[in-house]
């Protein structure tokens, strides 16, 4: 998708209770489900980068899907030898699958943050854990010829 605003604007410009709570961090009401109360995370990283975390346990692909975005709209526009067109991308470079595990690893950290202090852990936050370890393991093997 072709914008001038932040990766961040634009996903702010379209959540609804939208909260700031840190610097750089906010929560909203999810997109992807019914939610009564907000229990979406965002995150804006120093690279101009947003993270996302629904305490729910939506996933990413379905928060920027509610929301008639694409994952590369949390990241910010990458600057190419022609102005307005982005290089194709034949395969995921060692920088892209560096940011994807970034996000995996700001998720974990939240899912466990939330656990401890809980003390217990939910089958979603256990399921997703499991779904971060196969991302990683899948990441490490992108990066390979």
């Amino acid at each position: 998708m072709s914008h001038h605003l932040s990766p961040l604007s634009l996903l702010l410009d379209r959540l609804e209770g939208v909260r700031a709570i840190g610097h750089n961090r906010w929560v909203a009401r999810c997109p992807a489900h019914d939610d009564s109360h907000p229990s979406l995370a965002i995150t804006e990283k120093a690279n101009g980068s947003v993270l996302l975390h629904c305490f729910a346990g939506c996933e990413v692909g379905d928060l920027v899907g509610a929301l008639s975005l694409d994952l590369s709209d949390l990241f910010p526009a990458r600057q190419s030898g022609v102005h307005g067109v982005k290089p194709v991308k034949r395969r995921f470079s060692a920088e892209q699958v560096l940011q994807a595990v970034a996000l995996e690893l700001i998720e974990v950290t939240l899912i466990v943050g939330a656990i401890a202090r809980r003390g217990s852990v939910t089958r979603t936050e256990r399921e997703r854990l499991l779904q971060s370890v196969s991302r990683f393991m899948a990441a490490e093997g992108s990066t390979h010829d």
